[in-house]
């Protein structure tokens, strides 16, 4: 949880991150079906000039008969074809941030928004719905990423150097990975590890990091093995200026105090998103808004259902008269407090709309 004011700072901008990308969204999909809808009215324009353009030599061709009456009436009588949807800008939008799930989440919301068919409608917000979910597993990657691979350097049961464990998770961003790489086994008789350097490549199906994969700033850049980090960034690497919305895996390989390598590179890490952790709650309470807007009750109360699990604790009756939800349903007041005010409005009105559906379905 949130505690200190540095961590409510960080909140708060996230939240504000949130409602950034809903409002990109929502502009760019706007601009793109307006330039779209302007070149069909120019091409309806053209149709009709070519049309108009024919009837006027129609005595070049003779007498007109029925079904030209009729073909010109329906010309007559036909709309322009006005796309509902911006289809190439969402695809851009989708293929653009295919990697960020907090983002694709959002996006796939606004498009949900310009879908007349239900089913359509449905489908996308289920869409939006997984999303969310990939993003809570990928933080729970992180939160494994993030822990000590072996804090005891227990020594090696073999002579040879073992590979030296993933490296250690210290923060990540757009642009920016920090990892530790964090000390091995030592080997019975040998050169103990004095030194690590990170290598990293962008995640691809089969493939692992390599020693020639130092493309990326701060790759390969020895740092001293510390046993145990007196301080948060001690023995840490930064590799920087990396593609945004791009999983990235690393490895760290170890040397000896010649700066010699000791084996081989590491095992590969789990592929690190370079984007920011965004909150959760927030995105569960749009969509449950959204999804009862457009009437899609089944992924409203998926998502309320999220939002009930994070706000809401259910204490045990005592009696029999007090099994009812106004005297057991009680807001979580540690999560309460360390929330950001536009989470808690968010909630609150996902609550709401959740309630009023329950309500309608009794």
């Amino acid at each position: 949880p949130f505690t200190s004011a540095v961590d409510r700072l960080q909140l708060a901008l996230s939240c504000l991150q949130v409602d950034l990308y809903v409002w990109l969204f929502r502009s760019e999909l706007a601009l793109a079906l307006g330039k779209s809808d302007i070149a069909a009215r120019r091409r309806h324009e053209r149709v009709r000039a070519a049309q108009l353009k024919r009837r006027a030599q129609q005595d070049i061709y003779g007498r007109q008969w029925d079904r030209d009456r009729r073909r010109e009436a329906a010309e007559d009588a036909a709309p322009a074809d006005r796309p509902a949807h911006a289809a190439a800008r969402e695809a851009q939008l989708l293929s653009e941030f295919a990697h960020n799930p907090y983002a694709k989440a959002l996006l796939l919301i606004e498009m949900a928004a310009y879908r007349e068919d239900s089913e359509e409608r449905e489908g996308i917000l289920h869409r939006a719905s997984s999303a969310l979910e990939a993003a809570g597993q990928d933080e729970e990657s992180m939160i494994s990423a993030a822990s000590p691979a072996n804090p005891e350097r227990a020594r090696s049961a073999t002579q040879q150097p073992p590979p030296p464990p993933r490296p250690q998770l210290v923060y990540r961003t757009s642009s920016e990975i920090c990892v530790r790489p964090q000390p091995g086994p030592v080997p019975r008789r040998g050169r103990p590890p004095v030194y690590a350097a990170i290598f990293a490549k962008v995640a691809a199906a089969g493939t692992s990091v390599s020693l020639n994969n130092n493309e990326f700033a701060g790759s390969g850049e020895m740092v001293p093995l510390e046993a145990e980090a007196r301080r948060m960034l001690n023995g840490t690497v930064t590799l920087s200026a990396l593609p945004e919305n791009t999983p990235i895996i690393l490895a760290s390989a170890a040397y000896d105090e010649g700066k010699t390598l000791l084996g081989g590179i590491g095992h590969s890490s789990v592929p690190v998103l370079t984007a920011h952790p965004l909150p959760r709650a927030l995105e569960w309470s749009y969509l449950a808004r959204a999804a009862a807007q457009l009437d899609v009750p089944a992924v409203s109360r998926r998502a309320a259902a999220e939002v009930i699990a994070q706000f809401v604790e259910m204490g045990a009756p005592a009696e029999r008269w007090e099994q009812s939800p106004m005297l057991c349903w009680r807001l979580a007041s540690p999560r309460v407090a360390h929330s950001a005010p536009v989470e808690l409005r968010a909630a609150a009105q996902a609550l709401l709309l959740d309630a009023r559906e329950r309500a309608l379905a009794e």
